[in-house]
């Protein structure tokens, strides 16, 4: 379409949002710098562009793109989700809080919720985290994924019954998602409150992980191996520490390092505990 009308802006948007799902983010961006030179008002060009700045981190570029999306459309929630990202990136977090709360108020589907709550627990802000996850899942009750959320903080703040209830929860939504899975076998593996603990139950749950993403999650399958040790099974456990260990990606980095530990555990044949 492109060669046959090269001033078909709607054909350089489209093949500008297919390069983002290559993801080519440079060639998308080409696309809609000629989608905006065409249609200099076109505030969908402006926001995938800024979006495509954030991907490559050219932050200010971003910013600045952002900026003309929301000047052209005011009450684009999105656009200020995305803005307070960039600002997160560039340490500016009054400027972000200050447009998460604005797409909050736009619209509370925008995922500006989840976001500003994400960004919260960052900060280990775990009240202001919930109160947004609690918030989003009186509007949005059927994301299982926000249960999700909200039970990573309950745990940190070991208030585990809280966090069982939300993940059971999210795997009634979802009982073939095994990023709800997961969570659950590692409380029932490792909560220090022997009162949570079922390691046969969190065998059942983290194999279920493995088999659905295809075992190509070493996060899930070193959560298999745990859940072996809390069962007593320290062969199981051992093997499937090690084979999570030789994934060099997840060996690499912080999570290899408590894997590491966790494996000379299993080897003395002691559990472990979070």
């Amino acid at each position: 379409a492109i060669r046959l009308d090269p001033k078909n802006s709607n054909a350089y948007y489209l093949r500008g949002v297919a390069w983002t799902q290559k993801p080519d983010l440079k060639r998308a961006i080409e696309d809609f710098s000629k989608r905006i030179q065409l249609q200099p008002r076109d505030v969908g060009g402006f926001f995938y562009r800024g979006h495509c700045w954030l991907g490559i981190r050219e932050y200010s570029k971003a910013i600045k793109d952002y900026d003309e999306a929301i000047r052209l459309a005011p009450t684009y929630a999105l656009a200020f989700v995305e803005r307070g990202m960039t600002h997160l990136e560039m340490k500016n977090r009054e400027a972000a809080f200050k447009d998460f709360d604005e797409a909050v108020r736009l619209d509370p589907k925008s995922g500006a919720l989840e976001v500003r709550g994400k960004s919260h627990a960052d900060l280990n802000e775990y009240e202001k985290a919930i109160n947004d996850f609690s918030e989003a899942i009186r509007i949005e009750p059927m994301k299982a994924d926000l249960f999700v959320l909200r039970a990573t903080l309950w745990a940190e703040k070991s208030e585990f019954a809280k966090a069982i209830k939300d993940l059971n929860a999210a795997i009634r939504l979802n009982d073939q998602e095994p990023e709800c899975l997961a969570p659950m076998a590692l409380i029932l593996a490792t909560c220090k409150d022997a009162n949570f603990r079922d390691g046969k139950k969190a065998v059942e749950l983290a194999r279920k992980a493995c088999e659905l993403s295809a075992w190509k999650n070493s996060n899930f399958v070193s959560i298999l191996a745990t859940a072996y040790a809390e069962a007593g099974d320290f062969d199981a456990a051992v093997k499937w520490q090690q084979k999570a260990l030789d994934d060099e990606s997840y060996a690499s980095g912080k999570m290899g390092d408590n894997a590491r530990k966790r494996l000379q555990l299993f080897k003395e044949k002691k559990p472990y505990r979070d």
